[in-house]
């Protein structure tokens, strides 16, 4: 059953990869053009194929005309064919539908709301990765049928809690609400974003497929309310926030080394892929809503099982505003919400996390730019692994406690960071859990949209236990890669 969670993951993570790498194949054009103004639209169809019948001077339909009316009903039906889809699937069809945590009944259902939320004991990848994955489903279930960032929260919450205590037959699990709710709304804004940048609503023909299939990769939900709506195939008005003003995304193809305290104890090097992508700019673009910007990173690890999905990471803007400006420096105090997601040989990590974040851009007299970040934040729901035998029956222990992070980049090509996390474990074993990851980065332009790079990355952990031996690892990682990069 362990194993084909972890199938399940890493289909999920393909199919999101494929999605993002779809942008550029839908553009049939460099993937320089990706991001803002640079990508030409399709050619604006004629007025008349907006809406059916409408004269030759009528204008396009918005997008959201396709949402105006039923959304609560519509949404609500989403939320629950997630659910139902997803149980069926794993009544009927998954392990033969032997497994008994699926035969719900309406006694199941009231022992559940009876008993309330327990700790659950699934591994890392399920409860960090699929977990939060399906809270998108649900989030984007709303933000598809019109309503805002805000508003679409409840949404991600009351899918989770209706799966947790009606599409299963054991106890709701707390760790499971947060981790889906709370990840899904980080991991689902960045996703309806990059889907956005996908999708094309004046195109025609083959380019106009590619971008729907690529689209409902990155947002399924989102894709199967165009379907439904008919939003997939009427050429209509693109939404005006389509693309950002700056933004960038990276394609990383490598090969990494990780040693056990130094790296001459590393084992054999290891390929590995990673897709960073940066949406907006706080210091260059206006920022209104939650996540008009946001730094998201997809990270798989080849020939290294169980830990293939070695990181996703989604930091993006919730409010906030400039506190000072003058001609070569900026700062802005904000809030950021936080989704973490490290697993490798060596270190796993997770948390859903907020905090107040300082942000701040240094220019030269020759132009020269250095920026920083420092994030504070709270950990709402931390994991971090355990090294020994606990009745919670996982290999990782939950708590919650406190973070930080500082960023910082001197040019484009060398940056450097790090980030640190306290937690006190709540469930599994009684420890402390002290967590630092470090790193250095320099690439060099190759040619055109290409570049060289190297990273040194250095996990530390420091793990007290009331009960056992305190374990303290060292663990540093060597990369070196070539990037794509589709910047503006």
């Amino acid at each position: 059953m362990i194993h084909q969670m972890r199938v399940r993951s890493l289909i999920v993570a393909a199919l999101i990869a494929a999605g993002l790498v779809s942008t550029a194949r839908a553009a049939q054009m460099p993937a320089l053009s990706v991001f803002g103004t640079a990508l030409p639209e399709a050619p604006s169809a004629p007025a008349s194929l907006g809406i059916a019948g409408a004269g030759a001077g009528d204008t396009l339909l918005a997008p959201e005309a396709f949402h105006l009316k039923h959304r609560f009903r519509r949404t609500a039906i989403d939320v629950l064919a997630t659910n139902y889809v997803q149980w069926a699937f794993c009544r009927y069809i998954r392990e033969g539908g032997t497994l008994a945590e699926f035969r719900v009944s309406w006694k199941s259902i009231a022992e559940n709301v009876k008993a309330g939320f327990e700790w659950d004991d699934n591994n890392f990848s399920t409860n960090h990765f699929n977990h939060p994955y399906t809270g998108t489903l649900y989030f984007n279930s709303a933000r598809a049928n019109g309503y805002d960032f805000w508003q679409s929260v409840p949404w991600a919450f009351a899918g989770s809690w209706h799966w947790e205590y009606m599409g299963e037959a054991n106890h709701g699990a707390i760790n499971d609400w947060i981790n889906t709710s709370v990840g899904g709304i980080a991991f689902g804004e960045a996703l309806w974003r990059l889907s956005t940048m996908v999708l094309d609503n004046t195109a025609q023909g083959n380019v106009r497929t590619w971008r729907e299939i690529g689209g409902f990769v990155v947002a399924p939900t989102r894709g199967f309310n165009r379907l439904l709506t008919g939003e997939a195939f009427e050429v209509h008005q693109n939404p005006p926030d389509r693309f950002p003003e700056h933004g960038g995304m990276r394609l990383d193809v490598g090969a990494r080394v990780l040693g056990d305290e130094r790296l001459w104890q590393a084992s054999s090097s290891k390929l590995f892929l990673r897709l960073s992508a940066s949406y907006g700019d706080p210091f260059l673009d206006t920022m209104e809503r939650p996540f008009d910007h946001f730094d998201f990173t997809f990270h798989l690890n080849f020939d290294n099982a169980p830990h293939r999905i070695a990181q996703v990471k989604s930091v993006g803007y919730l409010f906030g505003g400039e506190v000072s400006r003058s001609e070569r420096t900026q700062h802005i105090l904000a809030a950021y919400q936080h989704f973490d997601y490290v697993d490798n040989e060596a270190f796993t990590y997770g948390a859903q996390s907020v905090g107040a974040s300082f942000l701040s851009r240094f220019l030269t007299d020759r132009g020269f730019e250095t920026r920083t970040e420092f994030h504070a934040n709270a950990i709402i729901l931390g994991a971090s692994k355990s090294d020994y035998f606990s009745i919670s029956g996982r290999e990782y222990d939950y708590g919650s406690g406190v973070g930080y992070k500082f960023n910082a980049s001197f040019g484009r090509y060398f940056s450097l960071g790090h980030s640190g996390a306290y937690i006190y474990s709540l469930n599994g074993n009684a420890a402390r859990h002290f967590l630092n990851l470090s790193y250095l980065r320099a690439t060099v332009p190759i040619r055109d949209y290409f570049v060289f790079g190297s990273e040194y990355v250095l996990y530390l952990a420091d793990r007290r236990y009331a009960d056992y031996p305190d374990v303290h690892t060292r663990n540093p990682e060597l990369r070196a890669y070539v990037s794509w990069i589709l910047d503006k």
